[in-house]
């Protein structure tokens, strides 16, 4: 990862080494990550962290995840300590709305991006309708078409296998996302996601993330 200028196989080669560090104890690599001079070591390290973590609940990764979220410099960093956030606490997922609540207000889009993401990731196949009405304003109303995105995607994530009658509204608005000649890309690329999100499997499959 260090040996290459080319950021995108530094990415990978990062997010593999998160991948195989799945389950893992906490590790001097893992933590040599975090305070690493380079961003994209750091935000190799957020997400290291966040997967050898993962359901645990652990204390010492949520703040060191938290540190990395609140004063990194990287948008990037951000972004991921905060959807690692949700990945440690995968299994407990009460305690991901108090602690992403002020991030959906944050002025920064990655961090309301990455508070979305957890929100999805946390309550996946639930139907929660509180954490719905978190997500309903930004989904809809968000200047940043990246933020609206994460709304859509995490609001089907939500609705994976709810009732059609509960899924009407979400569905009305992508269909209308999409069809709006002028809305922005990336926000059409998010819809386009969300209906394949709750269409998957014929309508008969759910993110699990937890076994």
């Amino acid at each position: 990862a260090r040996d290459t200028e080319h950021d995108k196989i530094t990415r990978a080669l990062l997010i593999g080494a998160a991948m195989i560090n799945a389950g893992a104890p906490p590790s001097p690599l893992s933590q040599s990550l975090l305070d690493d001079q380079d961003s994209w070591m750091r935000w190799g390290g957020a997400w290291m962290t966040a997967m050898g973590s993962a359901g645990t609940g652990s204390r010492a990764a949520l703040k060191a995840l938290l540190r990395l979220a609140v004063t990194d410099a990287s948008n990037d960093v951000r972004r991921a300590a905060v959807i690692g956030m949700a990945l440690v606490l995968i299994g407990r997922p009460n305690e991901i709305p108090d602690m992403v609540r002020l991030l959906l207000e944050s002025y920064n889009p990655h961090l309301r991006y990455g508070a979305l993401m957890a929100l999805g990731i946390g309550f996946a196949g639930t139907g929660n309708t509180a954490v719905l009405d978190m997500i309903d304003t930004p989904m809809r109303s968000d200047k940043v078409d990246f933020v609206r995105q994460a709304g859509m995607i995490a609001a089907s994530l939500i609705l994976m296998q709810q009732a059609p009658d509960r899924q009407i509204h979400l569905r009305q608005h992508l269909e209308r996302v999409i069809a709006t000649k002028y809305d922005e890309a990336l926000a059409k690329f998010g819809a386009v996601l969300a209906q394949g999100i709750l269409d998957a499997g014929g309508r008969n499959q759910i993110v699990a993330l937890v076994t």
